[in-house]
């Protein structure tokens, strides 16, 4: 597992030209700053997402990821993280939350094992991972 300053990862992600898939997992926040080397990039509401979230740049063998958690979590909300990856070109539809398994090397703060929402390009999904 490699981690990447934001301004080293800029030039490394901006070679990638593809839909990226999106996976929230449940997580423990506060450890997750103990357990990734680098600080986050600051990406502020008015910058980008819905709301205020740090934003960690990283990659495992040859894929590259991104992890976003919110700054404030709301009442109802329970600890995640967001984390972004190019599709796999060979996990068409049903097979693309395999994605979770390359994904294993993640802190252990981030809860692979508690996935909320994968997504997918299936157009008639007929099965659902649980």
């Amino acid at each position: 597992m490699n981690w990447f300053h934001h301004e080293d990862a800029i030039p490394k992600f901006e070679g990638i030209n593809c839909v990226a898939q999106e996976i929230s997992v449940a997580a423990d926040l506060t450890a997750l700053r103990h357990h990734i080397p680098v600080p986050p990039q600051l990406i502020l509401r008015q910058d980008g997402p819905p709301s205020s979230v740090y934003r960690w740049f990283g990659q495992i063998d040859a894929r590259y990821l991104t992890i976003e958690c919110p700054v404030e979590l709301s009442t109802d909300e329970c600890e995640h993280v967001t984390i972004a990856t190019p599709y796999d070109p060979n996990a068409r539809g049903m097979y693309e939350w395999s994605v979770i398994m390359e994904l294993q090397t993640l802190p252990p703060s981030i809860v692979m094992t508690r996935p909320l929402f994968i997504q997918s390009r299936a157009e008639n999904p007929q099965c659902v991972v649980y």
